[in-house]
């Protein structure tokens, strides 16, 4: 038996406490859909392996999965950014996006195990990089769409 679930997305539409409406995101063919950001373009998440954006007031997503990558989510996002983490070679990979899977950029740093981005402001970028081991993730923040990422985490910690 499958199970299939769904994504309720909530919205006020007035100053009334029963005016509400609520739309359901899925994405065809997956068996199941996560929310995980909320702006005012639209909600970013997952489906079964895929970063998935639902751009309002659209109910089909846009798959910002890159080629090549076996899966992926969107953590945060702010207007037309997006980021999150895609899989790569059996890795999360740090990734910045603008509502387009063209547009996606690994932030990912050189010789880093693991990298994930988890909020955004547009031009800021945060969230955590793990070297040697998964145990060992230290807080980052990336500038701009550019790898080059500063450590965060405070020293002796």
């Amino acid at each position: 038996m499958k199970t299939f679930w769904t994504l309720a997305f909530v919205v006020a539409i007035s100053n009334s406490p029963a005016a509400w409406s609520v739309r359901t995101l899925t994405a065809a063919g997956s068996t199941f859909t996560n929310s995980q950001a909320v702006s005012e373009r639209g909600v970013g998440g997952s489906s079964s392996n895929a970063a998935l954006l639902w751009l309002h007031p659209s109910k089909t997503p846009v798959n910002l999965t890159p080629s090549g990558a076996t899966g992926g989510v969107v953590y945060g996002t702010h207007s037309s950014w997006q980021v999150g983490a895609v899989r790569i070679g059996g890795n999360n990979q740090a990734s910045v996006w603008q509502s387009r899977t063209s547009s996606w950029t690994s932030l990912h740093p050189n010789g880093a195990l693991e990298s994930v981005t988890l909020s955004t402001s547009g031009t800021h970028h945060v969230g955590y990089v793990a070297n040697g081991s998964l145990a060992n993730q230290r807080a980052a923040l990336w500038v701009g769409s550019s790898n080059a990422v500063s450590d965060l985490h405070p020293s002796g910690a």
